[in-house]
């Protein structure tokens, strides 16, 4: 598994997308072992990133993405330990795509990230990771907060 510095040419990547990384760190490593049960340090990390409502919901939609990305995939994906002083601030080059992507999302550039999507998604549909990735960046970089009531569905 390659491993890169945290952003392009070593730079620090920005608070908000390290957060999800690291969001996305803690629910893989809660797939790879599970007797840890670090989903729930996952919601928590999430929830003091972004706050208690935006937290659980930003941490839904990297759930989501996850979930869309394991059933894509043949191979599993390639993450960092998130306890890892030196391995967390560097990306695998499935972080790195997944970054890219998120990036992507957010400056509305379609045509690039289908491609993307569909490296990470190992040839299978990339729709369902765009879409999921779509209404992360869209939580994630929107200035509306989420509603406060609940809502059961």
């Amino acid at each position: 598994m390659s491993t890169e510095p945290g952003g392009p040419e070593g730079a620090r990547l920005p608070n908000e997308i390290s957060a999800v990384l690291e969001v996305l760190r803690l629910f893989c490593f809660s797939y790879a072992r599970p007797e840890n049960q670090t989903w729930e340090l996952a919601m928590e990390t999430a929830e003091r990133s972004f706050g208690p409502l935006q937290g659980w919901a930003i941490a839904r939609c990297v759930l989501r993405v996850l979930t869309v990305l394991r059933r894509s995939r043949t191979t599993a994906i390639g993450f960092n330990n998130p306890f890892c002083r030196c391995c967390r601030n560097r990306l695998t080059t499935d972080e790195r795509r997944f970054v890219q992507l998120l990036g992507l999302a957010r400056q509305g550039r379609s045509e690039g990230a289908q491609a993307g999507a569909l490296i990470l998604c190992e040839g299978a549909n990339p729709q369902p990771l765009l879409q999921e990735t779509d209404r992360l960046a869209g939580l994630l970089f929107s200035k509306a907060q989420p509603s406060k009531r609940m809502v059961f569905r």
